[in-house]
C-alpha cells in the first residue's frame, strides 16, 4: 500500500459486512476473518489469521473512540495486507476505550515486517479519517447492503 493507495486497495466487495451488530465482538471478528482470501501468505489457513487477531485483541482492545475498532493480526512475512470491513448500524459492544458502541470495524491481517507495519499505519490513518468525519459516518451508516457499502466506500475514497 503506497502513499497513493487507499484503504480500498486492502478490500474487495466480498469482504464487507452490513449488520445491526447484535452478534457480538468475537463473532463479528470471526465473520470478518472468514471473508479473507485463502492463500494470502499464511498457507490458506484462516485459523492462523484468526488466532493472530484474537491474540492481539486479547492483549488490548482495538476498539478506539468514536465508534471505530481496528482489530488486526501480524503474521510471519511474506503476507499481503488484506482487510475486511463491517458497518454495524446499531453498534456493538467492543470494549472500546471510550466505552461507547462500535459502528465501524476494519479488520486487517498483515506481515510482521517493516512493509507490513508501514501499510498498517497508512491504513489506520485513512480509516480514522474515513470513519470519523460526520458526513462520511452518516453515509456509511445509511447503507443497507454490501453493494451499497462498496459504492459508498468507493465514493469516499476516490482520489481527486
Amino acid at each position: 500500500m503506497s502513499h497513493e493507495s487507499t484503504i480500498l486497495d486492502l478490500l474487495a466487495p466480498e469482504r464487507l459486512i452490513v449488520t445491526e451488530g447484535r452478534q457480538g465482538k468475537w463473532k463479528l471478528i470471526d465473520e470478518l476473518v472468514n471473508l479473507l482470501p485463502l492463500g494470502n501468505g499464511f498457507s490458506g489457513d484462516l485459523e492462523v489469521a484468526r488466532r493472530a487477531v484474537h491474540d492481539r485483541e486479547e492483549q488490548l482492545t482495538t476498539g478506539l473512540e468514536a465508534g471505530v475498532a481496528l482489530p488486526h493480526g501480524l503474521l510471519p512475512p511474506p503476507v499481503d495486507t488484506v482487510g475486511a470491513i463491517a458497518v454495524c448500524s446499531e453498534g456493538l459492544p467492543f470494549e472500546s476505550l471510550d466505552g461507547e458502541s462500535t459502528h465501524f470495524v476494519l479488520l486487517m491481517v498483515l506481515g510482521d515486517d517493516q512493509a507490513g507495519r508501514d501499510r498498517h499505519l497508512l491504513a489506520l490513518s485513512q480509516a480514522v479519517s474515513l470513519f470519523t468525519g460526520e458526513a462520511e459516518r452518516t453515509a456509511l451508516l445509511q447503507v443497507d447492503s454490501t453493494e451499497g457499502l462498496w459504492s459508498v466506500l468507493q465514493r469516499l475514497t476516490a482520489r481527486p
